[in-house]
């Protein structure tokens, strides 16, 4: 009778070293996939010379003659960002590849402390076709330790440039 709960317990870690090591396989796969379909941002280097005292919007000027949201080249190490949402503000921005990435600052109403606190943002932009599409925004409050990521693709966010 030990003979056979050894041979069982010899099957079960058997099967529990092989479902670990597919799963294992599996995210790396994963990763490899993902990698692979976003090796299309890694085509050109940007600079600021390339875009200096340039403009961008998103859309267009709505219906109520709201102002779609801006981005102006106007310095090397800071943008330009005018937002419907949250004004005018100036951004760090750098490029890494053909992405522009730059932080933002809002702040928004916590129900849980019952105050005002800031969340910061960092915003990638995939340039493609003389346009900037927006592609991850990464979001913490201040009293969050961690990042959340956003993937913006889908939502098909492009700005293009004005004169």
């Amino acid at each position: 009778m030990t003979q056979n709960k050894i041979k069982i317990k010899t099957l079960l870690i058997g099967f529990l070293t092989l479902l670990i090591s597919c799963n294992k396989r599996v995210k790396k796969t994963e990763i490899n996939k993902v990698e692979t379909e976003l090796d299309y941002l890694k085509r050109e280097n940007l600079n600021y010379d390339q875009f200096k005292g340039t403009k961008w919007i998103i859309g267009e000027i709505g219906l109520n003659g709201e102002k779609p949201d801006t981005i102006i080249f106007d310095n090397p190490k800071t943008l330009t960002y005018i937002s419907t949402d949250t004004g005018k503000e100036s951004c760090n921005f750098s490029f890494e590849n053909d992405t522009l990435v730059f932080k933002s600052y809002g702040t928004e109403y916590d129900l849980e402390t019952d105050k005002e606190i800031t969340s910061e943002s960092i915003n990638k932009f995939h340039y493609q076709n003389n346009t900037f599409k927006f592609i991850f925004c990464y979001q913490k409050k201040a009293t969050e330790k961690e990042f959340r990521i956003t993937n913006m693709e889908k939502y098909n966010l492009i700005f293009r440039q004005i004169k």
